[in-house]
């Protein structure tokens, strides 16, 4: 297995999380929260531009958490996919979405249509061997 200093991992979690501020259709890109196999789309989660503050170590951090969106449809949230502006996939979790301990941290997994949750933390981790 390869391994990368910091500074190329920190330019590799830069690079990715930048792309999510591209496109032009909508003013920032986008969360979004489906149930298992991205079944069914529960909630959007509308981030800033730039999404993401720069990247130390690797690891870049969503911004402006918590961030609050109203559900558009019920179910267990399960996978997650991060959009640009354009609504194109910049990368997926599957099996990700937890209140605790998992990629992207939300309020509850137990969704119910018309209900607020926050978004607390979606953390992009570039790391060794990626």
């Amino acid at each position: 297995m390869a391994t990368y200093p910091n500074a190329v991992l920190t330019a590799r979690a830069n690079s990715t999380v930048d792309l999510i501020d591209a496109g032009s259709t909508n003013p920032g890109g986008a969360v979004l929260i489906y149930t298992s196999g991205f079944a069914t789309l529960l909630v959007q989660f509308d981030l800033s531009k730039p999404a993401y503050d720069a990247a130390a170590n690797g690891v870049a951090q969503l911004r402006n958490t918590p961030i609050t969106a109203t559900a558009v449809a019920g179910g267990t949230a399960a996978d997650y996919r991060v959009v640009d502006r354009d609504g194109n996939i910049v990368w997926s979790g599957s099996g990700q979405v937890g209140t605790s301990g998992t990629e992207l941290v939300i309020s509850s997994t137990t969704i119910v249509n018309g209900n607020d949750y926050e978004l607390a933390s979606l953390t992009h981790n570039e790391t060794q061997g990626a």
